[in-house]
């Protein structure tokens, strides 16, 4: 600040010198001289006002120092009250989460017991149907039996007895002498569950059926399959009496 004093000072005795030494050299006139001064004294104003300028910026530099120090102290001081905030948040935030899983946990186990009681009554309800369809075959009611075993399998189709229901639909139609048809239904039986206990019953029914189409060539090597592939089946003790029975009636 003393430096820029001293500076305008000079500044001032330059200017004040150059104006002696035109006014003395005759350069200027009186006028002239005058008019100089004005504006000499008109710069003057402007550099005293320059310098008050100068004075408030340093104050207000020095102060905006003294406050960006004071903002980090309050932005620091925020910082860590946010820190204890969320920490408390964390801890009172804890206790219902820990209620939530268990909530979420119970609320799995009872959707979980929903679903094995209503598989559980499914299967009792689709169970009944199996043996209403059952009690109308072993009555002679084929037709009726096949449909009911028919409405099984629509909504059981890979369900415990599907296979059973096959078979039986295969007999309703054996019964009433539609042997093609019941050939295919057994077959639905080979090929859709090869490991039922069904499979041999179905492939000497096969030939059964074979048999009374009056194709005893095909009907016999079904026959000779169950023989050799479940000897111990019942349905291969019937295989070997059909196997030395007389030719089916045309």
């Amino acid at each position: 600040m003393e430096y820029s004093n001293n500076k305008s000072l000079a500044f001032m005795a330059g200017m004040f010198a150059l104006l002696s030494i035109i006014f003395t050299s005759g350069c200027a006139s009186q006028k002239e001289f005058m008019g100089l001064k004005t504006e000499v004294d008109a710069l003057k104003i402007k550099n005293d006002q320059l310098e008050k300028t100068i004075g408030t910026i340093s104050s207000d530099k020095s102060q905006a120092l003294k406050n960006q120090a004071s903002i980090q102290a309050q932005n620091s001081d925020l910082q860590s009250q946010i820190r204890d905030l969320q920490g408390k948040i964390e801890e009172m935030s804890a206790v219902p989460r820990t209620d939530l899983a268990k909530l979420s946990d119970l609320e799995k186990r009872v959707k979980l017991l929903e679903d094995s009681l209503k598989t559980s009554i499914q299967g009792t309800a689709s169970k009944s149907q199996y043996e209403a369809a059952m009690e109308k075959f072993k009555s002679g009611k084929y037709l009726e039996a096949l449909k009911a075993f028919d409405a099984y399998i629509a909504g059981n189709p890979r369900g415990d007895l599907a296979d059973n229901a096959n078979f039986w639909a295969g007999e309703c139609l054996f019964a009433e002498g539609n042997y093609e048809s019941a050939i295919d239904r057994y077959d639905v039986v080979l090929k859709n569950f090869p490991k039922s206990s069904k499979v041999p019953d179905s492939l000497y029914k096969q030939g059964a059926a074979l048999m009374e189409l009056g194709d005893r060539e095909a009907g016999n090597l079904l026959f000779k399959k169950v023989i050799n592939e479940y000897p111990d089946s019942e349905a291969a003790k019937k295989a070997k009496s059909k196997l030395t029975s007389k030719p089916a009636k045309k």
